[in-house]
């Protein structure tokens, strides 16, 4: 019965395009979750900046914000 061929041809073919789109869906959320571990982290950067600045201006001070980095790098 060629109605019953194609039907069951179908099921099976939906079966693997929802399987391929659920696949593609853990991959994406993968890659977001890795683009997420690797961003630069802005609280570290604004201080290093801060910290090679306020060096130059005043030795005294670079010390405080050492420990400001490692606060907020926890």
């Amino acid at each position: 019965n060629a109605a019953f061929i194609r039907n069951t041809n179908q099921a099976a073919h939906a079966k693997w395009a929802k399987a391929k789109r659920a696949k593609a869906k853990g991959q994406r959320a993968m890659q977001a979750s890795q683009a997420q571990k690797n961003k630069p982290k802005p609280n570290a950067l604004i201080f290093n900046y801060a910290l090679t600045i306020n060096r130059i201006n005043n030795p005294e001070n670079s010390k405080k914000i050492v420990y400001v980095i490692r606060e907020k790098r926890k």
